[in-house]
């Protein structure tokens, strides 16, 4: 049981990790992002630059909620196994 508890630990800390790096990118690449941009013709490759960052931020989006959802699942898992050996061994003292 301490030893799927802390597979699980693991892998909610390298989850943890992964997401918190996808942030980070993410601010680095919206730190360039202009929200209203005034462009004459001849400044074409400004809004080229501001569709591929956009782009990038779309891209990100999918992944880091996905990254959400298993860290909450890993924890809301490990929570639970946490809680049903604390039952166990507070309906039975013997067992631990």
């Amino acid at each position: 049981m301490n030893s799927l508890v802390h597979n699980l630990t693991i892998c909610w800390g390298a989850t943890m990790i992964a997401l918190a790096g996808l942030l980070i990118y993410r601010s680095l690449v919206a730190m360039k992002e202009e929200d209203l941009l005034f462009l004459d013709p001849a400044e074409w490759q400004l809004q080229q630059e501001q569709l591929l960052i956009l782009g990038r931020l779309r891209r990100l989006t999918p992944v880091i909620r996905g990254l959400v959802v298993a860290s909450m699942a890993l924890l809301s898992a490990i929570v639970a196994i946490l809680i049903y050996h604390a039952i166990r061994v507070y309906a039975n003292p013997t067992l631990f």
